[in-house]
């Protein structure tokens, strides 16, 4: 599937969505390319709408309820900006290493939040200076301090770079195991009524199925 905004669909089967419907989620992966938060507006919040809306019934499951959003750096942006402020369609929202260069007023930003979020951001993360630490401490003492409508959690991997949980020289395995474990946990939680409410009318083949369907923005790097 392509837009104007050069979205393409990837089903899953590999990688981190692999790693997902391994553990009994449905997920799918839009891959964005030439997205970038300066392009806030209407135009944007109803693209990001669309795509999640996509994702959700081209899983191939179609099942009713609401979707988790899991976003990487620019794809974790849009996940921040417009995915977190959608409770009527997202559930939760968990974002690794998410480009935050364009954040002038964390409190600010935090306090649009909606949704359930969890934030992974590495210590040493300095790529492009897109992603750093000092901004993402921000975001988490506005999260500390309740300013958004609900939680906003942000973990530290002090040790960790950009691309933490992706194979590479970057890569930690205990830092990614780690985000892994909270990243199902965050989905567990926050997906759990949504996932108790839909089992019984989902078809036979479908109730093994332990989550409501995951759209995973994977953006191209």
């Amino acid at each position: 599937m392509r837009s104007g905004n050069h979205l393409a669909e990837r089903q899953a089967g590999g990688g981190y969505s692999g790693h997902l419907t391994s553990r009994g989620s449905a997920a799918t992966s839009p891959v964005l390319v030439n997205w970038d938060p300066s392009f806030a507006g209407r135009r944007s919040h109803e693209w990001m709408r669309a795509m999640i809306q996509c994702a959700m019934s081209r899983c191939g499951l179609a099942l009713p309820g609401k979707a988790a959003v899991i976003g990487f750096l620019m794809g974790g942006a849009a996940s921040l900006t417009y995915a977190a402020r959608m409770p009527d369609i997202v559930a939760a929202v968990v974002t690794y290493y998410p480009a935050t260069y364009f954040v002038i007023d964390p409190e600010a930003f935090v306090a649009k939040s909606r949704g359930p979020t969890l934030v992974f951001a590495g210590g040493r993360d300095t790529y492009k200076n897109c992603c750093l630490i000092e901004t993402a401490r921000k975001l988490a003492a506005a999260g500390k301090s309740g300013q958004g409508a609900a939680a906003f959690e942000v973990v530290e991997y002090p040790q960790a770079d950009h691309g933490f949980i992706h194979s590479g020289k970057t890569f930690r395995a205990s830092d990614a195991n780690d985000a892994m474990r909270r990243t199902l946990e965050h989905l567990k939680q926050n997906l759990g009524d949504s996932e108790r409410s839909s089992r019984t009318s989902l078809p036979a083949r479908h109730r093994n199925v332990t989550r409501a369907p995951i759209g995973a923005l994977v953006p191209s790097w």
